[in-house]
């Protein structure tokens, strides 16, 4: 029994040694991969692909955006104001105060806003910008007279929308005889 127990003994320990042999050939295996990996992942960091930059920047696209950006900084300027005034100040300093930040913020830069070609007062009318068009009028009608530049800005875009509508008609009108004068123009 002792024989059996020592040639067991012997067969485990052998299976083992297999065993142990074959973990460390995988080991050496997948320690030679790694490294082909990592030298072949430094030689691709290695390469520096070539790119070319593009301007991606619309003038027209910011102008719109950035007057957009002055009309809503407006906004909540006075809503601001209007709440420091409600927590700090008395409320008879309120309408002064409000009047001079409307001025300051609408008033002097009126005309550059209402004139810009892409993002003011024109623009908004060609592109039927209407939630834009409010927050112009809830801007401007809290200021005495600061519906007239926007009033005249209107004006002239119907008057001229009016007048190629006229014309349009009138080319119609005009290409209407001319086709019934070509059609007729064999019988006569």
């Amino acid at each position: 029994m002792r024989v059996d127990l020592e040639e067991a003994k012997t067969q485990e320990n052998a299976k083992l040694q297999s065993a142990l042999q074959d973990i460390q050939l995988q080991f050496k295996e997948t320690k030679e991969l790694l490294s082909k990996e990592r030298e072949t992942a430094k030689k691709a960091a290695e390469v520096v692909p070539i790119i070319q930059e593009v301007s991606v920047v619309d003038p027209v696209m910011l102008e719109k955006l950035t007057n957009e950006n002055e009309k809503l900084k407006s906004e909540e300027c006075l809503r601001k104001e209007r709440e420091r005034v409600s927590h700090y100040l008395h409320s008879s300093s309120e309408t002064k105060l409000l009047e001079k930040v409307q001025h300051e913020l609408l008033v002097t830069y009126a005309n550059r806003l209402l004139e810009k070609e892409h993002s003011g007062c024109r623009a908004l009318l060609r592109d039927d910008k209407v939630e834009d068009l409010s927050r112009m009028y809830r801007l401007y009608c809290k200021i005495p007279r600061g519906l007239e530049p926007v009033a005249n800005v209107f004006k002239q875009h119907v008057t001229a929308e009016g007048t190629a509508l006229v014309q349009q008609a009138k080319d119609a009108v005009s290409n209407y005889v001319n086709f019934v004068v070509v059609l007729l123009h064999p019988i006569l």
